[in-house]
Order: structure tokens, then sequence, then C-alpha cells
């Protein structure tokens, strides 16, 4: 190694520049939506004259799509006789993406395309996202109306004043499926009498989409969820048949994928159901067309789903809002006397809101010709580019070239000018051109779309470069089991995914978890200094040294931490609606009647409140059992001076810890990463004096390696691949910090696996490879650790800093290109989620401070 000091507040200074140069681009790239001003007036006189409604009803199911609503294995019973009755117009409404709740019900209240930004504002609940556009509720309100409202908090904060009554719910606590619904329905029986006083009353369930994020759109709950949501609207039909001058709304804001997330472009996500319900549509006399192209999700009539703005603002006689690109739905046409004026009325807002000068013979226009004006003007608002902040792009995109520049000089002056070693030489070369060529795919969006790939390619590669044929085919091996885990990209689905085997077979797949947990308990056993930091009596004994008391205290404290764990996720399984393997009933009947729970009644895990609390109590339970023991081992071990092991002790917790917030089918991929790192250590033991390229593998594996097991284990480059189904673990209320470092936990423990698995490749190889410590081992030279540390950065620095020029530059070339919300920008989150939390934070921060403690 080339000597020399290499500082460490320098390599963090270059980092910072880059991460200030990605803020200010994101700043200029992703800026709120520009919206004309005010409120808007009619611009014909008395355009909806006696409009056939005073007052709405709006229940929003969350995340219904349209299968849900209309399909064969739809259980609304009730809707479906509604249906035949001829009371219903049934819609399958295109939803802009990115489809999360936010953005969504800006979209439906001003009928305004979204911006990006509301997917990211989405998550944050402190943050003030008032609708400051005009909409129409803030038209309703101002004619007077009284508008009461209960469910998803959201609209709380789109509409902090205009509501005279609430009852807001929390969004995010998706570990709640039956409570969330019932705040919202145990107003019904005050609202709906006849001595209730509103104009408008909305509803926001949130328990199907929570049921999704859980289990998927097949969870055993969605049938009886579905029931629940029927009943509501028999409930609400009932009501509105009495008082036929209420108008009811049933919608989804959004679908959801097959894995029961969205956030993202596919045909689930952006198709929800919606329905206009009203006794008075019976007069209309219009035929139901039967599903068509079924497969995409497309029942009955398609519209996009701002069409619903003008159409309420019509049905109400509201002015429709001023930054409406929807139109008006031609259905309900025939509910006025003069049909043609609610058109023209749609046409001429939209006209001053595209800047357009209405035709001369505006006037003469049929209801065809006028449809298809309105249409060419949608169209184009609805594609118009959002107004980039040019000075923040640019000035971003500098810092971030200069940022590269100074990092490919540290990477260069080191690893191609510096360094003594020839292979390490020629490996900094071909790293240099690799990364230049994988950021190059930032200019496709098949490629961003597939990803995965790429990484399966170089992980090979960089197996093969070992040069150890035998352990090399082995890492190989290993890394394709691990490609084979889940389905890794956004354009193809496959059946013939290990994942997706395991849930088929709940035998085999329990057994491998059981399995996972234990091949853990016993790495964590056998690696490290675990057993000496535990053997408070008898000096430095080994994990070999099975006579000893800490061999003891080690074997029955971590086997009570593991069992804990996998209480908690068997339970979190049951709970979820999945039947429990026979084999293993006893645990989980054992935790259940601790808690006065009869496993045996079917109707054991419908008090979701008692169940919920005892997840929470199990998991908190179980990250304290594992917090106090590695804090316990690792302090006695530095009290008895004991030398090395603290990274594999940390790292074998740790790994327990992203077990514990994995998904359960995502738990047995453990035992292959395990078996690639032995493998590649193997592959590597031989090279040892040259210390720079060895340094420069793994390095290299790790990175490979980090973002193979990200795709592999289900995620994508998609916002609906976004896990949140372990964000919740141990939390009882809502907490952004907490569940926003849980739902980066859970959706990156692959990646994060591997960032501490690198330390302790790096220091302390020889105890992955169970032989014993030797002074050869880096922890030993502690004068030059933070130095190998730096070394090392300046690979994944180099890497990150290239790939963040190349990709920030794509999307300024590409930001008129027609994925560029639903693929460019997401990687772009994707991106900085990488960038600074996993190679900044976790790579180099954590690393840093776990070196200075272990050291």
């Amino acid at each position: 190694m080339v000597n020399g000091p290499i500082k460490w507040w320098g390599q963090l200074l270059v980092a910072a520049i880059n991460v200030v140069g990605l803020l200010l681009f994101c700043r200029g790239f992703f800026p709120q939506k520009q919206s004309l001003p005010g409120v808007a007036s009619f611009h014909q006189a008395d355009p909806f004259a006696k409009p056939p409604f005073s007052k709405v009803v709006v229940m929003v199911v969350d995340a219904m799509r349209s299968d849900m609503l209309y399909g064969n294995q739809s259980h609304m019973n009730y809707f479906h006789k509604l249906m035949d009755d001829g009371v219903v117009l049934p819609y399958t409404a295109y939803a802009h993406p990115p489809t999360v709740t936010l953005p969504r019900l800006k979209g439906i209240t001003s009928g305004s395309t979204p911006s990006f930004l509301d997917a990211i504002m989405n998550i944050n609940e402190e943050d003030d996202t008032s609708l400051n556009s005009d909409s129409w509720i803030g038209q309703f309100v101002g004619r007077g109306a009284n508008i009461h409202f209960y469910g998803d908090d959201t609209w709380l904060k789109l509409f902090p004043k205009e509501f005279t009554k609430t009852d807001g719910t929390n969004s995010f606590y998706v570990s709640d499926f039956t409570e969330v619904d019932h705040n919202v329905t145990r107003h019904l029986d005050e609202e709906l009498k006849p001595s209730s006083k509103w104009d408008g009353l909305i509803l926001h369930y949130l328990g199907l989409d929570h049921i999704g994020h859980k289990g998927g759109p097949h969870s055993p709950y969605m049938e009886s969820k579905q029931h629940e949501m029927d009943k509501v609207i028999q409930r609400l039909y009932e009501y509105i048949n009495k008082n036929q001058d209420t108008v009811l709304v049933v919608m989804g804001d959004h679908g959801m994928n097959e894995i029961g997330n969205h956030g993202g472009a596919s045909a689930g996500e952006v198709s929800p159901g919606l329905a206009l319900i009203s006794p008075k549509f019976k007069k209309l006399d219009l035929d139901v067309l039967p599903p068509h192209d079924v497969e995409n999700f497309q029942y009955y009539r398609p519209c996009t789903q701002i069409d619903l703005v003008p159409t309420l603002s019509a049905l109400l006689g509201l002015p429709i809002p001023k930054n409406n690109v929807g139109v008006v739905l031609k259905e309900i046409l025939p509910l006025f006397k003069r049909r043609g004026n609610v058109i023209r009325e749609n046409a001429l807002q939209m006209a001053l809101l595209a800047g357009h000068t209405v035709p001369a013979n505006f006037d003469e226009l049929d209801e065809k010709e006028l449809y298809h004006y309105l249409h060419e003007i949608q169209d184009d608002l609805a594609s118009t580019a959002t107004n980039y902040n040019y000075d923040d792009i640019y000035t971003g995109l500098g810092l971030l070239v200069l940022s590269c520049g100074i990092s490919l000089v540290l990477f260069s002056r080191y690893y191609l000018w510096g360094s003594n070693s020839k292979r390490a030489r020629q490996w900094a070369l071909i790293s240099v051109i690799v990364t230049i060529l994988y950021s190059s795919h930032f200019h496709g969006s098949s490629l961003i779309e597939e990803e995965h790939h790429i990484w399966w390619v170089l992980a090979v590669l960089v197996a093969l470069g070992t040069g150890n044929v035998k352990w090399s085919s082995a890492v190989i091996i290993g890394l394709r089991v691990i490609k084979a885990w889940s389905n890794s990209g956004q354009k193809y689905w496959s059946d013939d995914k290990i994942g997706l085997y395991l849930v088929r077979h709940p035998d085999v797949l329990w057994a491998l978890v059981v399995l996972t947990y234990v091949v853990n308990n016993m790495l964590t056993f056998t690696q490290g200094n675990f057993v000496s930091a535990l053997n408070f009596f008898a000096g430095n004994a080994r994990a070999t040294d099975f006579k000893s008391l800490g061999s003891l205290i080690g074997f029955i404290l971590s086997f009570v931490t593991m069992s804990v764990s996998l209480s908690f996720k068997l339970v979190q399984y049951w709970a979820d609606g999945h039947d429990v393997p026979a084999w293993l009933s006893w645990l989980y009947y054992w935790v259940l009647t601790n808690y006065d729970i009869n496993p045996h009644n079917p109707n054991a895990g419908d008090d979701k409140q008692l169940v919920g609390s005892i997840l929470v109590q199990l998991s908190n339970a179980s990250i304290y059992f594992m917090s106090t023991l590695l804090v316990v081992s690792l302090v006695s071990a530095k009290f008895k001076g004991i030398k090395g092991g603290y990274f594999s002790v940390f790292a074998n917790f740790f790994t327990l810890y992203l077990i514990h917030h994995s998904r359960v089918e995502n738990i047995p991929i453990f035992i292959a990463f395990a078996v690639v790192k032995y493998c590649f250590m193997r592959s590597i033991s031989s090279i040892k004096s040259d210390v720079d390229y060895r340094l420069l593998l793994i390095s290299a594996f790790t990175l490979v390696v980090s973002n193979l097991s990200f795709f592999s284990m289900g995620f994508t480059n998609s916002l609906a691949t976004v896990d949140l189904s372990n964000a919740y673990n141990g939390v009882s209320s809502y907490n952004l910090l907490l569940v926003g470092w849980l739902t980066f936990v859970s959706n990156f423990a692959g990646p994060l696996y591997w960032s501490f698995s690198s330390l302790q490749m790096i220091f302390e190889p020889s105890v992955i490879l169970y032989q014993q410590p030797t002074t050869a081992d880096l922890i030993y030279l502690p004068r030059i650790c933070f130095q190998v540390l730096s070394v090392k950065s300046r690979f994944t620095f180099m890497f990150y800093s290239i790939a963040a020029v190349t990709l920030m530059a794509s999307c300024v070339n590409l930001r008129f290109h027609l994925f560029i919300w639903s693929v460019f920008s997401p990687k772009i989150l994707f991106f900085g989620v990488w960038a600074v939390f996993m190679n900044l934070f976790i790579d180099y921060i954590v690393g840093s401070l776990l070196l200075l403690l272990f050291k």
C-alpha cells in the first residue's frame, strides 16, 4: 500500500460537494407545479342552469383497482346490483403517475395533472402541502356549502380550513386494516340522519390499501374488506335514494400492482375504478357496455380521473376550477336542458388555461366537434413540460462535475499512478472504463427498468477476476441463486422464481426461514469475539471451547434472541392472513395463548388492534434483546482487552436485525449471502501480500453484489416496488423518522448486509474463514485502518460521482421524453438514496464510526 496519509475530512468534503450538487439539481428538476392564481368564475351566463344536484358524497377507497369494483372476482355484490338497476355510471379512470395519494387528491379536486415532487411530499406528514390553486371544494365552500370529512388526513393537509367537521386518520400506518376504516364508518350514523346538515360528505377509506401493501391484491383479507366497503355503499345509496338531490361518487384514488404497491405507471396502478351513482341516472337509459380489454383493467367506459372535476362542477352548478385539465363526462349531458353550454363552458375554461383563442365558429360547433377540441387541448396541457429551474439544474450539474473530477483524480492518484501493484493498476483502469460504460445505460428507459441484468453481468466478471477457478465457480453459482430469487425488473414477470415458489409452499418456506435463523445464530456464536466476551471468568476462551461459561451464556442468549424474532415473524405471517404450517403451529399457539387469544378460533385475528399490539411488543422485545446482547458483548470485549472480532459480531447481529425487517419469502436469501461471502473470501485468500489489489477486489465485489441483491430481493427503480410491509415493525403510531428508517432498512436489507460485510471482509478476513485471527488482519494495524477505509471510499466515490454526472445529464437531455416522470425521475430518487445514504452515510460515516469504536 502506498505510504502517505489520506485525509478523512478531505474525502468527506468531496462527498459533500457531490451531495449539494445532487440536491441543487433535484430542486431545479422537481419544482412546484405552477398554477393560475385566483378563483374561477363562469365564462357564460348560467351555463349549468338548474344543476341536477345540490349535494355530493365522495367515497374514496384507497387503491381500489377497477377489477375490485367491476371484475368477476369482485365481492361488491350490492354495487353490482345497483349497476344492474341502471343507477350507476361506471368508468375506469386513468390516474396520472406518480400513483400516490397526495398528487391524486390534488388531481381529483383541482383537475390538474400532478407534479413529481408531490410523490416525495406525500410521505412528509409535517409538510405544508395545502392546495393553493382553485378546486371544486373551494368553489363549493365559497358558495356557502358545509363539507364534512372523515378518513385519510392527507385531505386535511390539502384543505386545512375548508371542512366544517373532520376526523382524520393517518394514512401511513399500514399494519391497521380495520380501525382505520371503522374510524370513518362510525360517523355515518350521525351524518345520515335526516337532521344532519351538510352539503358535501367526503369519506376516504384506507384499509384496502393497507391490505394490499401487506399481502397484495389477492390477500385473504381482501374479500372481507370489499364486503365491508360494499355495505358502506349500500348505506350511502339508501340515503341518496331518499335524498335525490345528492350524487354519490365511489372511486379509488389509484390502483395497485400485483404485489400490492403503487406509485408507478403499470396498468394496475393507473386504473382505479370510478362510479357516479344516483337514481336520476336511471332515466338516462344508458347501456352499460360490457367490459372490454379486461386484462389491462379497462372495464366499461375509459376516462381520465381528472375528468371528475368538470363533471362534478357541472352536476353541482359550480364554476370549473381554473387549472382543470379534465373533460366533462358526456354521459351526464342529458341531465341538462342546454347540454351544449356545459361542453362550451369546459372548452372556454381549458382554452383560457392553455392560452388558446377559441375558433371563430365556436358557437356553431356540435358536441362531437367540441369534444374533439377539448381532447386536443387536454392532450396538449397534460403533456406540458414542468417549468424547470435551469439555474439550479446547471449549478447542481456543475458541482457534480467538479466532484466527479476531484474523485477521479484522487482515485487515479492512488491506484493508477501511485500503487506498486500491477494488477491493482489494471483493475483500477478497468473499473473506470466499466463505470463509464455502466453509466451510459442511463440514456435508455428500458435499460433503467431492467438494470438488474447489468449487475448480474458485472458480479460474474468480478467473481471471475479473482483467478481462483474453483471458488469463483462456487461464487457464481451462489450469485445465480440470488438472481433467481425474485422478479427484478419492471417489464417482465415470471412465476418461476424461488421467492414465489416459497410463497406457494409455506412448509418449505418456513423450514428455510428457521434454518436461516439457525445459521445466523451459529455464525454469531462461532465468529468473532462473542463467546470470549461473554466468558467472564475464563479469559479469552474461543467459540470452539464448548466447555467455557461464555459458550453456555452465548448460546442461551443468542438462542433466546433468535427465538423472539422468529416468533414475531411467525405471528406477523399469521396476522397477514396466511396459514402457519402445522409443524410450527405450536410456537405461535404458545405466543397467542399467552396474550389470551385462542388460536383455534377461526376469528381469532379479527381484533386487529390487539394483534397489532402483540406484534409491536414482540418486535420491540426482539430489538431490545439484539441491541442489549450486542452492546454487552462489545463492552465486555473492550473491557477484557480482546483484539479483533468486533466487526464480525456487529455484522452478524445486524444481519439478524435485517432478517427481522425483511419479507418472509426473502429471509432465506441471507443463507445464500453467507455462502457467497465465504466462497468469495476463499477465492481471494491467496491474495494476501497484494493489499491494493485485494482491497480493490473486495470494494468492487461488494458494490456489485449490493446492487444485485437489491434487485434480486424484488425491488426496482420504480416507486411501486417500495415495500411498506415491514416499515411499522414495533411502531404503534406514525413517526416520520422511525418509519423512514425502517422503510430504508427493509428495502435496502441486501445492500446493508454487504456494506457491513465489506468491513468484515477487509479488516477481519480470517474470522470469515474460521481461522485463527492473525496479525495480518488489518484490524490489528490500527494506525493504517482509517487510511484503508479512505482508499476503499475512493473507489465508491469515483463510481457514484461518474454515475451522478451521467444520470443528471441524461435527465436534462431527455427532460421532454415520454418516460421522464415514470422512469428517469424515480431513478434520480433511488440513485440519491444509494449515493447519499448507502455510500456516504452507511459506507463512509457509519463505517468510520465503527472503525473508531472497534480498532
